[in-house]
């Protein structure tokens, strides 16, 4: 779907102009040219090579387990800077594509401003209730 999405929309897949790009700046999130990164792997589809890693540390799933025993632990990935600021701007661009072009399901309360879970936890309420 997101990669019909990407094909299908022109512009979608990077910041149109610079002052696009100073907007997704103002919340914090990109700093002293990183802009240009961010749209040539979105140009691309693709992270550069040297941001295709994650450091994979072992943490014990609950106190008191067998620490010898390897599936006491779950894998955590630590991602680059440059990959988490990618995905942001990929988030922020599908997610405004979809909310332009009424694609987001009425009452899905993820990844929605000003929906948070208890929207969704109230209409669950609502509807029981209601039942």
């Amino acid at each position: 779907m997101v990669q019909a999405i990407i094909a299908t929309t022109q512009g979608f897949n990077r910041f149109k102009n610079q002052e696009q790009c100073h907007e997704f700046e103002s919340e914090g999130i990109l700093v002293n040219g990183q802009w240009r990164m961010v749209n040539a792997s979105l140009a691309q589809g693709r992270l550069p090579p040297s941001e295709r890693h994650a450091i994979v540390t072992p943490l014990l799933k609950k106190p008191g387990l067998d620490v010898s025993d390897m599936s006491s632990y779950e894998p955590v990935s630590n991602l680059s800077f440059m990959s988490k600021v990618v995905e942001r701007a990929v988030t922020a661009q599908l997610n405004d594509y979809l909310l332009t072009n009424n694609l987001m399901p009425r009452y899905q309360s993820a990844y929605r401003k000003k929906h948070p879970t208890e929207t969704a936890l109230l209409r669950v309420w609502s509807d029981t209730l209601n039942a």
